[in-house]
């Protein structure tokens, strides 16, 4: 069955003159201006403290990957924090996550974690303590690195595989 569709249903456009076609390269355009960023954490820092996310005030957002390396551990101390991906320990450098005790935090990651990866020994660490929560698409442990997950009450939700 065919669909049509009036111009009623579109009043901005019936007034201001463009057409659908317009509108929907419009939307298409500032679609795509909304890009992912790479967040590299190399210096122990709080997720309140990122600034170069696409997220509200610059936290991360939702198609950003963070990637914590150098030695760096990224303290979770939000609530509701998102990310696309998370790399904990990149190349030959550790990268390790954990949660700030107090109060309820949680960390969705819509994509997979990867702890410890590349071929040159980068180890990665988790640290979910009781006041966490973290959620990700799956968990890929390096066989060829060093990666702990290590849990103190806290909560872990993997809408994947571990791989």
């Amino acid at each position: 069955m065919k669909h049509r569709y009036s111009i009623k249903f579109f009043p901005l456009l019936k007034h201001s003159g463009i057409t659908l076609a317009a509108f929907t390269l419009l939307i298409a355009m500032l679609a795509a201006t909304a890009s992912a960023n790479t967040i590299s954490i190399t210096s122990s820092t709080n997720w309140s403290g990122i600034n170069s996310g696409s997220g509200t005030s610059g936290q991360p957002g939702t198609s950003d990957a963070v990637i914590v390396s150098s030695g760096a551990t990224l303290t979770v101390d939000v609530n509701n924090a998102v990310c696309a991906s998370l790399t904990l320990g990149a190349g030959s450098t550790p990268g390790t996550l954990t949660f700030v005790n107090g109060g309820t935090l949680s960390l969705t990651v819509n994509g997979n974690i990867i702890v410890g990866s590349g071929t040159a020994g980068g180890t990665g660490t988790i640290y979910l303590l009781t006041v966490g929560k973290l959620t990700c698409g799956g968990l890929s442990l390096s066989s060829t690195s060093s990666a702990s997950v290590y849990g103190d009450g806290g909560t872990l939700t993997l809408n994947g595989a571990i791989t």
